[in-house]
């Protein structure tokens, strides 16, 4: 499972911006990864521990997409999905919806914080 945060208005605000595009570009990655480090955070403080396999596996990486900067958070542990959502036998024990949703107005302002860096 993963997740996308998109900052409206960010393309406008790159082409009107007086700093060279390759530090706004690297300032929006340092920025994303602090978010995704954030919610990785968050997310481990709330998955479910029995044995700690899924707290331990919740992971984070930033990818660059073209001139799209894009955090995931997620993990490789097959019975992930079912102890986010649940099963006919089990109820759901969200952890990850739950960090992103918490995190939304801090992952936005690190994002402005990040770039403000750059163009101050």
């Amino acid at each position: 499972m993963s997740f996308r945060i998109q900052v409206a208005g960010l393309q406008e605000f790159v082409a009107r911006a007086s700093a060279a595009p390759d530090l706004i570009g690297q300032a929006l990655e340092q920025g994303v990864q602090r978010a995704a480090l954030l919610v990785e955070g968050r997310a481990k403080e709330k998955a479910p521990v029995r044995t700690g396999t899924l707290r331990r596996s919740i992971t984070s990486v930033v990818l660059k997409e073209g001139n799209q900067v894009v955090g995931v958070i997620g993990t490789n542990v097959r019975y992930a999905p079912y102890v986010e959502l649940g099963v006919r036998r089990s109820a759901a024990r969200p952890y990850l919806v739950p960090a992103l949703q918490e995190s939304a107005e801090e992952i936005g302002g690190i994002i402005e914080q990040a770039i403000k860096q750059v163009t101050a």
